[in-house]
């Protein structure tokens, strides 16, 4: 059901004679042979098209050398017609070169279902016919121009990779295909309004219409015709009870390809052998790592432009504040101002560096861990949080280096005090990317999670001694949940800690006179760090290392709880709750109740009223030619 479009779907779902339970789905280990292309394209644009390929065949050919590897892209690329854009930004690629590298993904291991989703929307006639042709190219594995170590790598776990000829059955929707293809497609079916009004031989549809007196006109392309058919509601329904009949009398019969096609299938039967397996968790992090800091790497924001920010801010931090390092009476509210802006623009930066591609990849990690099952998510997340992480803190340092010394903090101990400062820097920089992942995957709107962390950010800045000294019992508590709060604690204390009285004694100042009265006007005290007690061995610096290091860990559980909902479960508490009740066992397959399928198609067929339009599904399957029957294996 979704909700905003008050759209419902329904009916069954078979393999092999056995039900396949929706509400489990996609968590069955049926749909595990099953390959899908969606209809929008979805990749990370940093990468060539080369790289796109080695990063799957790593993932789902991990067995292989990379030398076999290499071998299998390049007969993939070939095939696909991709051979001369394979050093191309996917960013540039053009609609036709997406599509076929999105099937390049599943071709790296010859699926033994693949399924496609609309694969010529989009695109113009010429780019359309290019990407039906190539997938009648690639039904079969068992080239004679393919190398040997082709067909080991199309099937390494499944026994049918032992046998001479490796099948596919492909399955596409399609919308108002051309004459020439049409004359391609070998098996077709027509459905409107959730009602089956054929289903057959495409060469036979012109027969199925003229049964009900609606003759398909010369020169008429049968295909937009049956079409047009499907929108009148009275033709439909006429269609609906013709395919009926016509199926119930080739199944009493024993004739005709559907009677043959039940007879197959009860006597072969698809493996439900997984095509590939997760290679090693390790192994795992470390191509989703790699891909994630390349794709960092070479982002424009991310590092030159970034180059061009440092210098920027950093310039204009040695113009407001050169020299503010050295207390006097005139100047420490100055100097508590420059560590101020020190602290605060890493941790803004770097919030927002990782609140928003979070956001932004969701559809990307829907796609390639909720429907490909490429990789575990607790894999994808580890490298997702530390995949950056050093070029985040290339940046850091460097920016927080340069202050240093344009300030001129702590001019006689240059080294120490520098390593300490990027020891805080380093800590808070965690605790900012955490809080911008639990930002990122509250929603997946982006709008909505701009104006979440827009509402948060202010009361979480005012939460800290420079801008809010004191503040009332019923919300301080909420000061132990700001990073500002501790962040702020922490560069204060590495600021004015050890500075002595920078005050003549006979002079008359109100104000505080060393660094120790300094952080006591900010309720900074080593004697009472805070309420909490067994924190006193610490010290005010240690506290509030450890509280940002608590939070981070903390926040990067939550994340990644959220997440696990969100893309294991699909947001779905009741497909959770009764997976998790009934154990292991609810995914067995035995425990799956089964059905005759020539049963199955003399029911009638559930109706969905609300879908909006009727759609062709052409089905290839290499097993067969034009002028013998379907394979079993659909």
């Amino acid at each position: 059901t979704r909700p905003k479009s008050g759209l419902t779907l329904g009916g069954e779902i078979y393999m092999n004679e056995e039900r396949v339970t929706t509400d489990l789905y996609p968590f069955t280990q049926q749909v595990e042979v099953v390959s899908f292309v969606e209809q929008i394209d979805l990749f990370a644009s940093d990468l060539t098209v080369w790289e796109h390929l080695e990063f799957h065949s790593k993932i789902k050919l991990h067995h292989l050398t990379q030398q076999k590897r290499e071998a299998r892209i390049t007969s993939v690329l070939e095939r696909l017609r991709l051979t001369e854009a394979k050093d191309a930004p996917l960013l540039f690629c053009s609609g036709g070169q997406k599509k076929r590298v999105s099937i390049a993904e599943e071709f790296l291991v010859l699926p033994r279902v693949l399924l496609l989703d609309e694969p010529t929307s989009g695109l113009d006639s010429t780019v359309a016919r290019e990407v039906i042709e190539t997938l009648y190219d690639m039904q079969s594995c068992n080239d004679p121009a393919s190398p040997t170590s082709d067909l080991e790598a199309c099937q390494p776990l499944n026994p049918i990779a032992q046998t001479s000829a490796v099948q596919t059955t492909i399955i596409f929707t399609i919308h108002q295909p051309s004459s020439y293809l049409w004359s391609l497609f070998r098996q077709v079916m027509f459905i409107g309004k959730g009602e089956v009004g054929y289903w057959g031989p495409a060469e036979q549809l012109p027969e199925h219409m003229a049964a009900i007196g609606r003759e398909c006109p010369n020169y008429f392309n049968p295909a937009e015709y049956a079409l047009d058919l499907l929108q009148e509601p009275d033709t439909l329904e006429k269609l609906v009870r013709a395919q009926e009949a016509r199926d119930s009398q080739q199944l009493a019969n024993g004739s005709g390809w559907l009677s043959l096609h039940v007879q197959q299938h009860q006597a072969s039967r698809t493996s439900f052998t997984p095509l590939w397996t997760h290679t090693h968790v390790l192994r795992e992090y470390w191509i989703l790592a790699s891909r994630q800091f390349v794709n960092r790497w070479r982002n424009r924001l991310g590092t030159r432009l970034n180059f061009v920010i440092v210098a920027v801010i950093s310039s204009l931090m040695g113009w407001f504040y050169f020299g503010v390092g050295e207390a006097s009476a005139t100047n420490w509210q100055t100097r508590s101002a420059a560590v101020f802006f020190l602290m605060n623009y890493p941790l803004m930066k770097e919030l927002f560096d990782c609140f928003m591609p979070l956001v932004q990849s969701g559809a990307t990690l829907k796609r390639e861990y909720q429907v490909k099952r490429l990789y575990r998510l607790g894999s994808y997340f580890m490298a997702l949080t530390t995949g950056e992480l050093p070029i985040s803190l290339f940046f850091n340092w460097l920016f927080h280096t340069v202050a240093f010394f344009f300030m001129a903090f702590h001019p006689r101990d240059h080294l120490l005090e520098l390593l300490e400062l990027l020891l805080i820097a380093t800590v808070c920089l965690l605790a900012s990317m955490s809080c911008g992942y639990f930002f990122g995957c509250l929603t997946t709107d982006f709008e909505l999670s701009l104006a979440i962390v827009t509402a948060a950010l202010v009361p979480m800045m005012l939460l800290n001694p420079f801008l809010t000294a004191h503040m009332p019992g019923s919300i301080a508590w909420l000061r132990y949940f700001s990073i500002f709060n501790w962040g702020f604690r922490s560069y204060i204390y590495w600021a004015w800690d050890g500075i002595g009285d920078f005050v003549d004694k006979e002079r008359v100042f109100e104000g505080p006179r060393n660094g120790a009265a300094v952080l006591a006007s900010y309720g900074i005290t080593d004697a009472d760090p805070t309420e909490f007690h067994v924190f006193k061995p610490l010290g005010t610096l240690g506290e509030a290392l450890l509280f940002l290091l608590m939070l981070t860990v903390v926040l990067r559980c939550v994340v990644f709880g959220r997440t696990y909902f969100r893309y294991v479960w699909d947001d779905n508490l009741k497909a959770c709750l009764r997976l998790c009740g009934d154990g292991p066992d609810a995914l067995e397959p035995g425990s799956i109740p089964k059905a005759d399928p020539a049963d199955a198609l003399q029911r009638k067929r559930p109706t969905t009223e609300s879908l909006p339009s009727a759609c062709s599904s052409p089905l290839l399957d290499n097993s067969h030619t034009q002028d013998e029957p379907p394979s079993p294996r659909h």
